[in-house]
């Protein structure tokens, strides 16, 4: 699988002031965002127990989602063994043939964030007619994180012109992160 440039569980956000985290009291999904960021609980939906919105105070359209699903099915595993499935070329393709009808992956990794395994992605939208052109200029970062409790998915979009510059503050959106 095709390595990120960065590599996440190295990279820190030393010497900058950060905001305080949030803990969704329900779930224990937390985020600590990273500098310039705020976090927002939202409220559930009909997929997530918990989600947050994580962004720079001006944005509306682009920044991160954060979201909690619970998933009984993996209560019967423990961490080692999720994490196994997720390293496994299987569980990496599962994770790929999810985004495969509306994205196109033009790039995969997993990393270790703590003792939980992650999937990472960077997807561009696929041409559809239901879709806003707008939609071409976007570049989107996933990532997700499968423990007993369930899964933890992260969605940070931006601007493709500004995904780059922007992508260093995405990955501490993902490093900060701690799942249920």
């Amino acid at each position: 699988m095709k390595r990120f440039a960065t590599a996440l569980v190295l990279c820190s956000v030393a010497g900058l002031a950060q905001a305080a985290p949030l803990r969704d009291g329900a779930t224990g999904l937390t985020v600590d965002p990273p500098a310039g960021y705020i976090a927002r609980a939202e409220a559930p939906d009909k997929q997530h127990a918990a989600t947050f919105s994580v962004k720079r105070p001006s944005e509306t359209a682009t920044g991160c989602q954060v979201g909690f699903t619970r998933v009984p099915g993996n209560a019967r595993r423990s961490q080692p063994e999720i994490n196994a499935m997720i390293r496994s070329p299987a569980g990496q393709e599962a994770g790929r043939a999810a985004l495969a009808s509306v994205y196109n992956v033009t790039e995969a990794a997993t990393v270790q964030l703590g003792d939980v395994s992650a999937l990472l992605f960077l997807a561009n939208f696929k041409p559809h007619r239901k879709l806003p052109p707008e939609a071409q200029n976007i570049r989107t970062l996933f990532a997700i994180l499968e423990t007993p409790r369930g899964r933890t998915s992260i969605v940070c979009t931006a601007q493709s012109g500004e995904f780059a510059s922007r992508r260093p503050e995405f990955e501490a959106v993902v490093r900060g992160t701690t799942p249920p």
